[in-house]
């Protein structure tokens, strides 16, 4: 079987997804128009190296998906990942027409990303809803990344025929040999990929200076490194230009250069907590390093990291349980944000307890590359993608 895999950009989430599917047996065709490379020298451009970026990535993406499933033999499977936001919406419904499976892979949910940092234009987001709820009626089925994505999803646009999670994951066979390297008395933190919408910066920000000058920790007991890009990234460098903490651009071997850390930094604002989950933090999982995640308690990522014992949560809203948020207007209570002096305070606090208790860190390490291993590696991921593109007679739900 055919399988066309849709996505403007070849990220790691494509050619995972590539790699579980050729596992599972099928034959798999990309469909995609910007390389990584191409997609970060994008965005770090302006003028007109980003209007050529946004051009491709939108324009040539939409001709060449369509092409694709129009002429496609029968009984091809297309997956169309949200990227861009309207492409699932268009595969589901020439499918339809065509009489193919086409599954929706709501990689990030829209338009609730263009509201994360501010209110969004109403007729804007009445078009880009009316198309996500197109393809929710009309894909063959819906996966989601976690079961609070799929909750919000279905509260606010409405609930798919068919649906499925499966987590992003991590490709585990460059870890799998990998020995968990000690701190040495210096505990080595990590962020990485994109800084982008969904990360709470301000908070990020003032965690990491509190930690430099609002303690009596030894300097010397820990090391930050934030090998990143993205719209955010100047801004970040500018923040941390007075304090011994490395600003550069992506690890050209990440992981290689990952082993040298114990512990990994993931940000997401409580707004991104019904939006996404960070890719970027299953590898590092894969890669036995421990996370420290600034994130809604609520969150799909700050329930994965405390009921798998992977790390700790700070928890960045004033709420901790998604029945929390239900009990009053639930639209406001996903953006509410905790006091930032607060949060950066519990964040001090989590590192000065990290750094005191190396058995604790030792332990979430090995358990962190174990669960990435057994339920999050491509053996697993290939599993659930093959029940979903070739569903049982009673479809999942």
């Amino acid at each position: 079987m055919k399988v066309y895999l849709c996505g403007s950009v070849v990220a790691d989430t494509i050619l995972l997804v590539e790699k579980c599917l050729q596992h599972a047996g099928f034959t798999v065709v990309k469909v995609c128009s910007v390389t990584t490379a191409e997609y970060r020298k994008g965005t770090a451009s302006r003028g007109l190296g980003r209007l050529w970026l946004r051009f491709r990535m939108y324009v040539a993406q939409l001709i060449r998906v369509v092409w694709q499933v129009t002429f496609a033999p029968r009984g091809s499977v297309f997956i169309a990942q949200t990227n861009p936001f309207f492409v699932p919406c268009v595969v589901a419904l020439i499918g339809k027409l065509r009489g193919f499976r086409v599954i929706h892979y709501m990689s990030d949910l829209f338009p609730d990303a263009i509201e994360v940092n501010r209110p969004a234009s109403p007729m804007l987001v009445g078009v880009v809803g009316l198309m996500t709820k197109l393809s929710l009626k009309y894909s063959s089925a819906v996966v989601f990344l976690g079961e609070i994505l799929k909750l919000h999803c279905e509260k606010r646009w409405g609930r798919p025929h068919t649906t499925a999670i499966i987590p992003v994951g991590t490709d585990e066979t460059p870890f799998e040999r990998l020995g968990l390297t000690s701190h040495n008395g210096r505990l080595n933190c990590h962020f990485g990929g994109q800084l982008g919408k969904m990360h709470d910066i301000p908070t990020l920000i003032s965690c990491v200076r509190t930690l430099h000058e609002g303690t009596s920790l030894d300097r010397s007991k820990f090391w930050f490194s934030f090998r990143s890009s993205g719209e955010h990234f100047e801004s970040l460098r500018e923040s941390f230009k007075d304090l011994p903490i490395e600003v550069a651009g992506p690890f050209l071997n990440w992981q290689k250069e990952i082993t040298a850390f114990q512990l990994g930094l993931v940000s997401i604002s409580p707004a991104a907590g019904t939006v996404c989950n960070p890719g970027r933090t299953y590898s590092m999982f894969a890669a036995g390093i421990a996370v420290v995640a600034i994130c809604p308690a609520w969150s799909d990522l700050g329930k994965l990291i405390v009921e798998l014992d992977l790390g700790w949560v700070v928890n960045n809203s004033p709420f901790s349980t998604f029945a929390e948020l239900e009990a009053g207007n639930y639209f406001e209570r996903i953006r509410a944000k905790r006091d930032t002096h607060e949060v950066a305070k519990e964040f001090c606090a989590v590192i000065s307890r990290v750094i005191a208790n190396p058995d604790e860190l030792q332990r979430k390490r090995e358990n962190a590359r174990r669960v990435s291993i057994a339920n999050f590696g491509v053996k697993p991921l290939a599993s659930l993608w093959q029940k979903v593109i070739v569903p049982a007679p009673q479809s999942i739900c």
